[in-house]
């Protein structure tokens, strides 16, 4: 499926979710979200699970082209994932491709803007015991970017962001990628390939 509006799941709290996610050979290119400042995650694709973590695989799709747009500028928001965001998804990857996808610059303390291209994070209302993985695959991270520059604000991770939420404990978060391709991506003032936190 060629999807021209950015997708949307939401899994709420829930001890023991027995849904299990499977997405292959889709194409997330070119969506949009435009924001006036606010909290914006995942123009391409958005799966959140707010509960235990959530098993998923996904292979052969592709994220291209996909940004989040700040209409007032500076841009004091925080942006996320602008090709796919994933929160507390145990996630394995193969044959992945995530490519042009934009985030804006971030500016003020307080702002900041995290893997253009796939951002994935363990943080939700139960602070599982458990550490959560993404493990790819094949996968390509290639073009993705954030900015212009701006004078402060964080820049992390304009391929791949993962990491955690404070409020997640330290079980940590692990990336683990195989054959895979991280290049040309760019985040003037912070890490252009891929950034994650000290206890992941």
């Amino acid at each position: 499926a060629a999807l021209k509006a950015p997708a949307s799941m939401s899994f709420y709290c829930t001890s023991s979710p027995s849904a299990q996610l499977r997405f292959t050979r889709n194409r997330f290119v070119g969506n949009t979200v435009t924001t006036a400042g606010a909290t914006t995650l995942g123009a391409g694709l958005y799966v959140n699970d707010n509960g235990a973590v959530l098993q998923a695989q996904q292979s052969h799709n592709v994220f291209k082209n996909n940004r989040i747009v700040s209409s007032v500028s500076p841009a004091t928001g925080t942006y996320e994932g602008a090709g796919e965001w994933l929160g507390s998804i145990d996630m394995t990857s193969l044959d992945d491709e995530f490519i042009g996808n934009k985030l804006p610059a971030p500016s003020g303390s307080s702002a900041w803007s995290w893997g253009a291209g796939l951002y994935t994070v363990r943080g939700n209302c139960f602070s599982p015991s458990s550490p959560v993985s993404f493990t790819a695959t094949n996968l390509v991270a290639a073009g993705n970017s954030i900015g212009p520059a701006t004078s402060n604000g964080w820049s992390e991770g304009a391929g791949i962001y993962a990491g955690c939420t404070t409020t997640a404990g330290s079980s940590g978060f692990h990336l683990t990628l195989v054959n895979s391709t991280v290049a040309a991506n760019s985040a003037p003032g912070g890490v252009a390939g891929i950034d994650g936190e000290p206890n992941d």
